[in-house]
């Protein structure tokens, strides 16, 4: 095989390995949260225990992290006056470490649950329009810029590669 068939192979594969990867992403729960609602973060065993990790976002600025159990986390509460919104988190592993970003939603201050309840016991409370809002469990964060401008980037490389391959070969006139 030629050099440039080596390469352009290896940087087939190169892009296919990169897409694949998962992305570090840091677990906040429950997510979405409300204002003055106990938000549990972990960087989801991502960062050297020994080494420690600081969690920061506009919404609460910057905590550290303790060691849990297997697992960097912190409990906080968001602030009682918090916008209804899409924050985001960045965790950053000890010195020099890796970074781990999230993003958290903060919902509108839900009503009473207690009047709610009592309206629907009577049959006169609203009427349910659409199903449950559950989410992923925290398990999917939302995409980034850099996430996507590096997929985009691993497909342009892919699809060079794969473009010098077929030129390549049409033009040695093998058959």
């Amino acid at each position: 095989m030629s050099s440039g068939r080596t390469a352009a192979v290896a940087l087939t594969a190169v892009a296919a390995v990169g897409l694949t990867a998962p992305a570090a992403l840091a677990s906040v729960s429950p997510n979405p949260a409300s204002p003055g609602q106990t938000v549990h973060m972990s960087d989801d065993r991502k960062c050297e225990m020994s080494k420690g990790a600081t969690a920061s976002s506009p919404l609460f600025g910057e905590v550290a992290l303790s060691a849990g159990a297997d697992r960097m986390v912190a409990g906080l509460t968001t602030p009682p006056t918090a916008k209804p919104g899409r924050y985001p988190v960045t965790i950053r592993c000890g010195y020099g470490g890796l970074t781990i970003s999230s993003t958290m939603t903060v919902r509108a201050p839900q009503p009473d649950a207690a009047q709610p309840a009592a309206s629907a016991r009577a049959g006169t409370g609203p009427k349910p329009t659409k199903g449950v809002r559950a989410g992923s469990g925290g398990g999917v964060g939302g995409w980034d810029a850099p996430q996507v401008a590096g997929g985009a980037a691993l497909l342009a490389l892919a699809a060079s590669g794969a473009l010098v391959l077929v030129r390549r070969r049409r033009g040695s006139g093998s058959s």
